[in-house]
């Protein structure tokens, strides 16, 4: 697995010598009279911009896969805004590495982009995005996480700013559940005799590892690990279940929403500083713009996700008031340890901003 890692690395790093530092133009797009590109400097370098993901390749997953097209519709908008001067050219499937490995090559300035998430492994502030239960719905993640002027999303960005990473983008994602192929799961105690496989963050290693076998494996390696015995199940969005073919492995799914996961787009310092600044805008617009779109997506791909898993055969479990109830009180008995872990000014803040918007954005 390593040696792949290294090829594919050593790939793109062939491939990229001047990545994001531009190429001398020859052939490139015509500098002229494009409003939108905002050009005029009559500068016609062109800007190839690499960008890892674990996300699924839209084209070989193209059904309930908004985070794929999420990133398609970026690279076009780019390019079509920038007259051809920014070309992004992405790697789909974890090529590049997993989360830590891509999160990595971009604050050291060896990868230009991402579309993912930054782990509490970097920085354990950034844990308060993967607590349980802090966010009520998508809506609610669209005004204060996929919103430029959200609160949570400027705190989130600064935090990565430290870091040497700029966060051009916030999408809302999805809220994971479980899935698993023993037995069907209702209230916390019904995973003890279960190996869940989950993702490489301390905080939702300390949400699940107290209840089952909690153990991290990455993305692209899951469907093997749970096929092959390795691991019973993964808890995951429903789309994702879909997209992944995870149902394929996995007979039961429960739809807990313990968390959401966002993903959005983030760029190294190296390559932040090399884009003149109206192409930076612009990606920058591109992003929003794209993300906004996968709202519409996610939000499609949630409701028909369930029906679809029915259809493949995957029971599919919703649960009560009470069982959800169930759940959140388990979630209440780690508080202490959340706060600890993101740091007591972070866990404050964020309970603030949520619980003010929540007030004044009453559930329906």
């Amino acid at each position: 697995m390593k040696k792949a890692f290294s090829l594919a690395l050593a790939l793109m790093m062939a491939l990229s010598l001047a990545a994001c530092g531009g190429s001398d133009g020859a052939g490139g797009a015509s500098s002229g009279g494009s409003e939108s590109s905002g050009n005029s400097s009559g500068d016609d370098t062109v800007y190839t911009i690499k960008l890892g993901t674990d996300t699924s390749d839209p084209a070989t997953s193209p059904d309930f896969n908004a985070w794929g097209h999420c990133i398609e519709r970026f690279r076009q908008l780019v390019e079509e805004k920038t007259n051809g001067r920014v070309k992004v050219e992405a790697y789909y499937d974890s090529v590049l590495g997993g989360i830590p490995e891509i999160t990595t090559q971009v604050r050291d300035g060896e990868l230009d982009m991402m579309y993912s998430i930054i782990l509490s492994t970097f920085d354990s502030r950034m844990g308060f995005r993967s607590m349980p239960f802090v966010f009520r719905d998508l809506e609610q993640i669209q005004r204060l996480y996929a919103n430029p002027e959200g609160e949570i999303y400027k705190l989130y960005s600064s935090y990565a700013e430290e870091l040497g990473i700029h966060v051009l983008g916030f999408g809302v994602g999805n809220f994971r559940g479980l899935a698993n192929r023993k037995h069907r799961v209702t209230v916390p105690g019904d995973l003890s005799d279960i190996t869940m496989r989950i993702y490489e963050d301390q905080t939702v290693k300390n949400f699940l590892s107290p209840l089952c076998n909690a153990t991290i494996i990455p993305f692209n390696e899951a469907y093997t690990a749970i096929q092959t015995g390795t691991c019973d199940g993964i808890e995951v969005g429903a789309p994702v279940i879909n997209y992944a073919k995870f149902y394929e492995v996995c007979g039961y799914y429960t739809d807990i929403n313990w968390q959401a996961t966002s993903y959005g787009f983030h760029m190294s310092d190296n390559c932040w500083n090399m884009l003149p600044e109206d192409l930076r805008q612009i990606v920058i617009d591109c992003s929003w713009e794209a993300s906004a779109a996968e709202y519409d997506q996610q939000v499609a791909d949630t409701e028909a996700a369930y029906a679809a898993l029915e259809e493949l055969g995957v029971e599919v479990y919703h649960l009560t008031a009470e069982e959800r109830q169930a759940w959140m009180d388990y979630a209440d008995t780690l508080a202490d340890f959340f706060r600890d872990y993101v740091g007591a000014e972070t866990y404050d803040t964020v309970k603030e901003i949520v619980a003010a918007d929540s007030a004044a954005h009453p559930a329906a």
